[in-house]
């Protein structure tokens, strides 16, 4: 289960963390990085290294 989320955004120096608790919707207008973001998920989750992102910065796990 992922516990947390880490966004990393050029204009804040800190990353925007977001805890995942219950349903997470992302929303905004067109070309606004939510689908990237949802790619970068899956790279992430998906990969064994570490991939090269736009937006995902870390995330936490947390096992049942």
């Amino acid at each position: 289960m992922i516990e947390s989320i880490s966004l990393k955004f050029t204009e804040k120096a800190e990353p925007l963390v977001i805890p995942s608790q219950g349903v997470t919707i992302f929303v905004g207008p067109n070309n606004s990085g939510k689908s990237l973001l949802l790619r970068e998920f899956e790279t992430a989750f998906g990969s064994h290294g570490t991939p090269e992102t736009k937006l995902f910065n870390d995330y936490e796990l947390q096992w049942p």
